[in-house]
């Protein structure tokens, strides 16, 4: 398993917008990772461990990087 999701990841396994993930991240409402602001561009990193924790979301390891293809049944291969 890796150490972190992508946004596009955690949004697909909680069923909800990439657009969700970043905002709940920028007001710190999600507490699974972090967000910080450079100049004008938004960086995002999301703990797999944190988020598996705060979300009970099981998430499978894969030899292959995960894809929202790979997504079923609330689970990723990572």
């Amino acid at each position: 398993m890796e150490n972190r999701l992508t946004v596009k990841q955690a949004a697909a396994l909680m069923g909800v917008s990439e657009q969700f993930i970043r905002v709940g991240l920028q007001q710190k409402v999600l507490n699974f990772g972090c967000a910080i602001k450079n100049k004008s561009k938004w960086s995002y990193f999301i703990s797999t461990q944190k988020f598996i924790q705060e979300t009970g979301i099981q998430i499978e390891k894969s030899p292959v990087a995960a894809t929202t293809k790979g997504i079923t049944n609330n689970t990723v291969q990572i």
